[in-house]
């Protein structure tokens, strides 16, 4: 479901991802750089999450909480990426969620781990 690009001497490999958000499916596409270790940044395509609140993964400032981000290793729970309440990260692995949107911000923290795994795996650089 990924294809990928050649960017001077950097892979970036995009790739599309799918999953449950609060009120319905969310949709969209990731970026990411393996041998560097960075997610470039990520673009939904689809929601169905509530307008102001959730429905922010949409807005530009939430998007660019991704661009440049170091993709940490796996913790005990397999986990590479928490969401904590906006305004709180401060650790590689901690991305601001949304206030006010709890189930949404849950639902993506699911969505991009499963899929940020899944692409490395599946490059052999799981890591």
């Amino acid at each position: 479901e990924g294809f990928k690009l050649k960017n001077n001497d950097k892979d970036i490999v995009v790739c599309s991802f799918s999953g449950q958000g609060f009120w319905d499916v969310i949709k969209g596409f990731i970026a990411i750089a393996p041998k560097a270790r960075l997610i470039k940044g990520l673009e939904f395509t689809q929601h169905g999450e509530t307008p102001g609140l959730g429905g922010r993964i949409s807005e530009p400032q939430f998007k660019a909480r991704f661009v440049d981000k170091p993709i940490p290793e796996q913790n005990s729970e397999g986990l590479r990426f928490e969401f904590v309440p906006e305004g709180s990260a401060n650790k590689t692995r901690e991305i601001d969620g949304i206030t006010g949107a709890t189930g949404t911000t849950s639902a993506l923290e699911t969505i991009i781990n499963k899929t940020v795994n899944q692409i490395l795996t599946t490059l052999g650089k799981g890591g």
